[in-house]
C-alpha cells in the first residue's frame, strides 16, 4: 500500500499485477511493459508474484514477466510483440538507434531483427503534417540506403493478427531471415 494525495492505494506494481492476472497473456503484457516504462522494477514484480503464489492469475503474470520490456514506448508496441510472441515470430530489439558517420542519431526504430529488419508500430498522431510524413520518409530512405527492410503498421494490424503475423513472415522470408 502507499498514499497518493492523501489517499490510501495499492502501489504501482501491485495494480500491475492484479490488473496482469485478471487478462489475456496479450492484456498482461501491455499492463506490465507499461508498469516497467512507468518505473516499476522486475523484481518488484518477482516479489509481489512470488507473495501471491496462490492467487488465481499468477501463473499468467509470470509467463507475462518473461517476456516483459519497459523499453516498449506504447500500448500498440507491446500489443505487436505479444502477437509476436504467440507466433513464435523472432523476438526484436527494442528501441535501436541508428547513427550517422559522426555520431548523430538518425533514427531510433521501434523493433529491430538483427540490423536487416526494422519494424516501426505508428500511431496516427505521429504525421501531423507535411513536414513530418517528408522527415520520416528521408529517414527511412537512410535505413534503406544501409540495406534495411522498413516494414511498418498501424493499430488496424494487430486488430487482425493473421494478417499482421503474415506481414512479418513475408518481410523476414524477404530479408533471408525465414525459409521460404
Amino acid at each position: 500500500m502507499t498514499v497518493v494525495e492523501g489517499i490510501l492505494t495499492t502501489t504501482l506494481a501491485r495494480t500491475a499485477m492484479d490488473v496482469a492476472r485478471s487478462g489475456s497473456f496479450t492484456e498482461a503484457l501491455v499492463v506490465l511493459d507499461g508498469a516497467l516504462r512507468a518505473g516499476v522494477t522486475i523484481e518488484e514484480l518477482a516479489i509481489l508474484t512470488d507473495r501471491g503464489r496462490r492467487r488465481r492469475g499468477i501463473a499468467l503474470v509470470r509467463q507475462a514477466i518473461t517476456s516483459a520490456d519497459g523499453r516498449s514506448e506504447s500500448a500498440g508496441e507491446s500489443l505487436s510483440r505479444a502477437l509476436m510472441i504467440r507466433a513464435g515470430i523472432p523476438l526484436p530489439d527494442l528501441q535501436v538507434e541508428y547513427r550517422e558517420d559522426d555520431g548523430e542519431v538518425f533514427a531510433r526504430v521501434d523493433f529491430e531483427w538483427g540490423g536487416r529488419v526494422v519494424g516501426e508500430f505508428d500511431g496516427l498522431m505521429k504525421y501531423c503534417d507535411a513536414g513530418d510524413v517528408v522527415a520520416e520518409k528521408r529517414r527511412e530512405d537512410k535505413l534503406r540506403a544501409l540495406g534495411i527492410i522498413v516494414v511498418r503498421w498501424t493499430w488496424d494490424d494487430p486488430r487482425h493478427p493473421d494478417r499482421f503475423i503474415a506481414l512479418l513472415r513475408r518481410t523476414f522470408t524477404a530479408a533471408g531471415l525465414l525459409a521460404a
